[in-house]
């Protein structure tokens, strides 16, 4: 059965989802046959034969695509020789580099770029290769792409730096990487969530360190006045809680006058609100205002940062 690799782009609520499965494809080539599986001198041979370099399939997938998502260096070459396009977008806008990216084939990565691939090519959606790469925690991806010129500060449609993707995946290394890079630390999304936010609601504590040791504003704001602190409250995650109080954060109120143990308490998360409590949280109950917020739904506070929980899914 003739097969080929998907990488085609699945719109979710902000973006991208490859997948790379092998099945049959409508439209697909030779080519794509032979580089799907891995058959780098069949692939070569094809191209000397004068087989289209370029050729999509029905969904806009070109065999470089499929060689960048599989590391095949030596098709991707040949590719390339043979008058590939190196930006080719397939249907859902991604270029091979956003596949070698995604799949976290550094040396693809690179060999793209020195042929010429914009480092900052963007999906409708706003997803570059290096959000990606930081989604999935693809660290010499990352730091190849960096190298390249990607922009830090790129936004999907959600105002999502790739630093907010590495911090809601908990991806603490690339974190790091892009922080040190020169990533703004405090950067909000649309709904005004820093990167700490997202790895507190996230329940990350490692990306959250490696936001606090960047200088991270561990009392910030976001869109509807909640704190990573309450953030990491009503995610339940106690490691977050003790990293954020650690590093000075205030377990005060919050959103609606809520304090972080409420929303603790009312979550049924017993852990965290005896911590807060320890850490003078106040309040021997919880407040009417902790209750409205629950029974409205807690995405007052988990969703201030707008699609973080979609983000999250990309």
């Amino acid at each position: 059965m003739r097969t080929r690799v998907l990488a085609g782009c699945a719109a979710g609520a902000s973006g991208l989802s490859h997948v790379f499965d092998y099945e049959a494809a409508e439209g697909g080539s030779p080519l794509h046959d032979a580089v799907g599986f891995g058959a780098t001198a069949a692939a070569a041979a094809l191209l000397a034969a004068g087989a289209e370099a370029g050729a999509a399939d029905a969904t806009g997938i070109t065999p470089l695509h499929l060689a960048a998502g599989r590391g095949m260096l030596g098709a991707a070459r040949a590719c390339l020789a043979a008058g590939a396009e190196v930006e080719a977008a397939d249907a859902s806008g991604a270029t091979p580099l956003h596949v070698a990216a995604w799949k976290g084939e550094a040396a693809a990565v690179r060999l793209l770029l020195v042929a010429g691939a914009e480092a900052g090519a963007a999906t409708p959606r706003g997803i570059t290769p290096l959000h990606l790469a930081a989604k999935h925690g693809h660290l010499e991806a990352c730091r190849a792409l960096v190298d390249g010129g990607a922009p830090l500060a790129a936004l999907t449609d959600r105002g999502a730096t790739p630093l907010h993707f590495a911090s809601m995946h908990g991806r603490r290394r690339v974190a790091q990487l892009l922080l040190s890079s020169g990533s703004w630390v405090d950067a909000g999304d649309r709904g005004g969530a820093s990167a700490l936010h997202h790895a507190a609601a996230a329940g990350h504590a490692g990306a959250a360190l490696a936001c606090l040791q960047a200088g991270a504003a561990v009392g910030a704001i976001d869109g509807a006045g909640a704190t990573p602190l309450h953030h990491a409250a009503l995610a339940g995650s106690a490691d977050v809680v003790r990293v954020l109080l650690a590093a000075g954060a205030s377990a005060s109120q919050g959103p609606g006058g809520a304090t972080p143990r409420e929303i603790a308490l009312a979550r049924g998360h017993a852990e965290v609100a005896s911590i807060l409590e320890r850490a003078g949280g106040g309040g021997g109950g919880t407040s009417l205002a902790a209750r409205v917020l629950l029974a409205i739904g807690a995405g007052v506070v988990a969703c201030a940062c707008v699609g973080w929980a979609s983000l999250r899914s990309v």
